[in-house]
C-alpha cells in the first residue's frame, strides 16, 4: 500500500512539475548591458620607409602593400562595401612584362 502511494505520488509529481530538456541549453549570462559610446576605430594607410630587403611601400593592415610612391599618397578609399582589394602585381610575358598597381576591384 505504502508503495502505490509512493509511486502514485511520484508519477503525479512528475505531471505536475513541467521538466524542460535542450539538447543545447542557451547559456543564461547576466551580462550588464552598458551604453558606453561607440568607438570607431580608423585604420588606415602607413608609409613603410625603404630598406636593405624591401623597397618603399604603403601598408595597411586588412589589404596588404601598395607600391605607390610617396608624393602620389597613399591608394583611394574604398569605393563601397563590396569592393575588394588587389594588390599589386607582374602581368604580360617576357618583354611585355609590366607592374599592374594595386586597385578596388568591384567585381568578386
Amino acid at each position: 500500500m505504502l508503495s502505490k502511494i509512493i509511486g502514485i505520488s511520484a508519477v503525479l509529481g512528475f505531471l505536475i512539475i513541467p521538466i524542460k530538456s535542450e539538447a543545447h541549453p542557451r547559456h543564461k549570462t547576466k551580462h550588464v548591458q552598458r551604453s558606453a559610446p561607440a568607438v570607431i576605430v580608423t585604420i588606415g594607410w602607413t608609409w613603410v620607409e625603404a630598406s636593405l630587403f624591401h623597397s618603399a611601400h604603403w601598408r595597411h593592415p586588412n589589404y596588404g602593400r601598395s607600391h605607390r610612391n610617396f608624393t602620389s599618397g597613399p591608394p583611394p578609399a574604398r569605393p563601397n562595401q563590396h569592393a575588394v582589394w588587389v594588390p599589386g602585381h607582374w602581368t604580360g610575358k617576357r618583354n611585355h612584362r609590366h607592374w599592374a598597381p594595386g586597385h578596388w576591384s568591384h567585381t568578386r
